[in-house]
């Protein structure tokens, strides 16, 4: 009789039916009339994935996660941003001078005064009232206690929506690539960022995935038996998916934890074949 070889192992079946949370937040880079190494137009990502991939992974300011935590206190009308200021202007303006002192922070975070944007007359400016200066905050150095930018002069991240757990969470590379692949030779393309997210929601979701339990019991059997249940689960999953090819039904996680405790059950030590 020929051997039977699953085609997925049970943590990839758990991957492809939990990885597709839904996303609460969005994100937005607001760009308007640009020039000089600012963009023309303004860029929406409505999910976290959507995020991860255009950006190989995210920022190294970690800017989705720390806008959905907003980072620190909240501040009365005012809303935490992330801005990217040309040096260039930093250099001939003054006020961005002397409030960001000796510093290379022109791509950090700010805090966005929307009901004093546009005041300063040209009727095209953003507003701060706190930039992050080498790691700390700190108020604008002038009268004002504010401080503003030409809309065309600066790209502002800001969050949409409201934010979910999953939003906060921190995303690992190392999750988003195959077991077999090592994370210091792995190329771009290597980088599958569903699998690092559907990680992340498993980790920050009140109760986490109903798979969690069983899978750690499952690891707790004879190598045999672990492969017992992994083919068991990989022909149901096959079985099922074609039942439900003609219909509107797909596989929940719920329904997966339910097949895997009934082969763990049939399967375990002491169980009667």
């Amino acid at each position: 009789m020929e051997k039977y070889e699953p085609d997925k192992t049970i943590e990839q079946y758990i991957d492809e039916f939990t990885e597709e949370a839904p996303e609460g937040m969005g994100l937005i880079i607001e760009n308007s009339e640009g020039g000089g190494n600012i963009d023309d137009e303004s860029k929406e990502f409505e999910s976290r994935l959507e995020w991860l991939e255009e950006t190989n992974g995210g920022s190294s300011h970690n800017i989705w996660k720390n806008l959905a935590d907003n980072e620190t206190e909240k501040r009365k009308d005012e809303e935490l941003v992330f801005i990217e200021v040309p040096f260039w202007y930093i250099e001939d303006n003054d006020d961005w001078n002397k409030s960001l002192g000796n510093t290379n922070d022109y791509k950090n975070y700010a805090y966005l005064k929307p009901e004093k944007s546009d005041e300063s007359g040209n009727g095209k400016s953003w507003c701060f009232s706190k930039l992050k200066v080498n790691g700390r905050w700190k108020k604008p150095r002038n009268k004002y206690n504010l401080i503003w930018c030409p809309r065309s002069c600066v790209s502002v991240y800001r969050k949409v929506g409201e934010p979910r757990p999953i939003d906060k969470e921190t995303i690992i590379a190392r999750e988003a690539l195959p077991e077999n692949v090592n994370s210091m030779k792995a190329d771009e393309d290597d980088y599958n960022w569903k699998r690092a997210l559907g990680a992340a929601y498993r980790r920050s979701e009140v109760g986490n995935s109903p798979t969690d339990e069983i899978t750690e019991k499952i690891k707790e059997l004879p190598d045999p038996l672990q492969k017992r249940v992994n083919v068991g689960v990989d022909k149901y999953v096959k079985l099922t998916k074609a039942e439900y090819s003609n219909s509107n039904k797909e596989i929940t996680d719920e329904e997966l934890a339910r097949i895997m405790e009934s082969l763990y059950t049939a399967c375990k030590p002491g169980s009667v074949e």
